[in-house]
């Protein structure tokens, strides 16, 4: 049995019971397969069975790799097909709805979309190989995913959390917010729950002349804000779906959760930040609080006008002196942050965290938040 460092097992599937037995004898070998309705291998979770064809198979694989330095996966697909032409191996390709390559999912409408849908992401995966994403972060995703233990009572015993919704505005307004907010859980020794994710409004620069804008419904927190930055600087912080996976892997929790809505706090003192640190200290450490961003935003303004509104999850903005709408909002808002102390507050957390280089470009592979 062998899988890449970068697999999680879920709770919810046996992936032994997802593959066929050792007792059905019609194989030699199962791998994870790497496109769908193809033949392509992946060799980030096998199962092989203990015979001279299965060794023949190491053996041819490890000796070309010595030879030619060649990509390991390349290498083992050329000789397992050339072994399953000629009948001297047995392969199972096993089903990728059961074992999943992260690569073939659209991040937006199945990972950082609607709870249910991405329950149900779960709980069909018996494997969650985290392919083509950054090396620093598939450890995050394999916890907000599920795919992480009550290991040292992480659900069990969890630390004093505040959290933070309807995260708003363009990359550089959201990174603003994100760092008013882990201030806010830092200054109050709270553990920050990441943004699972945020509704951007995205400027693409596609040439010197070219500005195309986006909308963003079910932006990934982590592609807005690097949670690689935080960690470093040692900040603590949990991943975006914590309560979620705290409910299902600690069955008996209960965890009591409490929101502050944090435009109307600032509308009712708007000269001192700092002011909302006290009523945290106040509410007992057991209590999950979340910062609510919906109203946080200049007086009778919105991101959006009426007609730049639509249905789907991400769409181009392409109606006219939408450019000219989006700079006097951003004004608007930097002149409220400004007079609120919201900058002020933020200053030295924004020092300690990076916005993600890819904030403001469409979803890649390995485009997640790669900053060093």
């Amino acid at each position: 049995m062998f899988l890449d460092g970068d697999v999680y097992l879920t709770i919810y599937r046996d992936p032994f019971k997802e593959m066929l037995s050792p007792s059905n004898h019609t194989w030699d070998i199962q791998f994870q397969m790497d496109e769908f309705n193809g033949r392509a291998l992946n060799i980030g979770w096998f199962f092989a069975r203990a015979c001279d064809r299965t060794k023949k198979l190491f053996h041819r694989s490890y000796a070309q790799w010595l030879e030619t330095a060649a990509w390991d996966q390349a290498i083992m697909n050329e000789v397992a097909h050339d072994m399953e032409a000629n009948l001297s191996l047995s392969i199972h390709r096993l089903d990728l709805d059961r074992f999943r390559n992260f690569m073939f999912y659209d991040q937006e409408e199945w990972i950082f979309g609607s709870e249910e849908r991405v329950q149900s992401f779960i709980e069909d995966s018996a494997i969650i190989h985290y392919t083509c994403v950054e090396r620093d972060l598939k450890g995050y995703f394999g916890a907000n995913l599920g795919g992480f233990s009550d290991l040292n009572g992480y659900y069990s015993n969890p630390p004093p959390l505040l959290g933070a919704t309807n995260i708003a505005g363009t990359s550089e307004a959201i990174f603003q917010q994100v760092a008013y907010a882990l201030q806010l859980a830092s200054k109050t020794g709270r553990t920050f729950i990441w943004p699972n994710s945020v509704s951007i409004i995205q400027t693409r620069s596609v040439d010197a002349d070219t500005i195309r804008h986006f909308s963003h419904t079910q932006f990934p927190g982590i592609r807005a804000v690097s949670q690689t930055s935080a960690r470093r600087a040692g900040l603590k912080v949990v991943e975006g779906r914590y309560l979620q996976n705290q409910q299902h892997i600690v069955k008996d929790s209960v965890r009591s959760t409490r929101e502050i809505d944090v435009g109307m706090f600032l509308q009712h003192d708007p000269s001192n930040a700092e002011k909302l640190e006290s009523v945290i200290r106040e509410i007992p450490s057991h209590v999950t609080l979340i910062l609510d961003f919906g109203a946080i935003r200049p007086q009778g303004r919105s991101w959006l006008r009426p007609e730049d509104f639509n249905v789907q999850i991400a769409y181009e903005l392409d109606g006219g002196g939408f450019a000219e709408h989006l700079f006097e909002m951003s004004t608007a808002f930097e002149e409220m942050l400004q007079e609120t102390g919201v900058l002020r507050y933020s200053e030295s957390m924004m020092l300690q965290l990076r916005k993600c280089k890819n904030a403001d470009w469409g979803q890649e592979c390995l485009k997640l938040c790669d900053w060093e």
